[in-house]
C-alpha cells in the first residue's frame, strides 16, 4: 500500500510538472506570437505595398498567387489588430485587375481575397467607404467569374456567391424579424447590398479567359 502511494505521488508530481511546462510553453508561444504580430504591423504598410506590386507585376503566375495570399493575410491582420493601415483603394483596384488575370490560380486567389475581406467587415460597427467599395468590386469582378471559361473558376465563384449571398438570405428567411433585431446581423445586410450594387455598373472579369 505504501509503495503504491509513493508511485501515485510520483505520477501526480510528473503530471503537475508537465502541466506547468505546458503552461509555460503556451505563455512563451503567446509572447512570441504577440511579438511577431507587433513586428509585422510595424512593417505592414511597406510590406503590403511590396506584395501588391509583386502580385500585379511579377511574370510568374505562382509568384502572383503567393503574393495575393500573403497580401490578404497582412490586410486581415491589420483589420484584426486595428492598426493604422488597412485595405485601400489601391488594394481593391489591384485585386479587381487580378480577378481578370490570365492565370486561373491567380484569378481564384484574387476572388477569394475579395470574398474574405468582405467577410472581415462583418464584425464592424459601422459601414465604411472601404466596405462599400469592396462590395461593389465583388459584385462586378468576382461574380462575373460564374461565366469564366475555366470550370474551376466557375465552381469557386459559385461557392463564394453561396457564402456571401445565398446562405445569409436563406438563413434570414427562417426568422427575419428576430435576426434583424439582434446583433451579428451585418452579413444579411451585406448580401442585399451586394445584390443592389449589381445595377450600379456593368463590368466583366475572367469570362473570356482560359489560361
Amino acid at each position: 500500500v505504501l509503495q503504491k502511494s509513493k508511485v501515485n505521488s510520483v505520477i501526480g508530481l510528473e503530471i503537475q510538472t508537465i502541466s506547468e511546462l505546458n503552461q509555460e510553453k503556451e505563455s512563451d508561444d503567446a509572447f512570441i506570437g504577440k511579438s511577431l504580430t507587433t513586428t509585422l504591423c510595424k512593417i505592414g504598410p511597406s510590406l503590403v505595398h511590396s506584395l501588391r506590386n509583386r502580385a500585379r507585376n511579377d511574370d510568374k503566375a505562382t509568384v502572383r498567387r503567393a503574393c495575393i495570399v500573403a497580401w490578404l493575410e497582412m490586410l486581415s491582420l491589420a483589420y484584426r489588430e486595428d492598426q493604422g493601415f488597412g485595405i485601400s483603394g489601391l488594394d481593391i483596384s489591384a485585386l479587381c485587375t487580378l480577378c481578370n488575370d490570365p492565370s486561373v490560380a491567380t484569378r481564384k486567389a484574387a476572388a477569394e481575397a475579395l470574398t474574405k475581406l468582405i467577410i472581415d467587415t462583418y464584425d464592424s460597427d459601422e459601414y465604411s467607404s472601404q466596405a462599400s467599395a469592396l462590395e461593389f468590386a465583388w459584385a462586378h469582378t468576382v461574380l462575373p467569374l460564374v461565366s469564366d471559361a475555366e470550370v474551376s473558376c466557375v465552381t469557386r465563384a459559385i461557392e463564394f456567391f453561396s457564402t456571401l449571398i445565398i446562405d445569409p438570405i436563406v438563413d434570414l428567411a427562417q426568422d427575419a424579424t428576430r435576426k434583424l433585431s439582434t446583433g451579428g446581423n451585418s452579413r444579411y445586410y451585406v448580401a442585399w447590398r451586394i445584390l443592389s450594387k449589381l445595377s450600379d455598373g456593368d463590368k466583366e472579369a475572367g469570362a473570356s479567359r482560359s489560361g
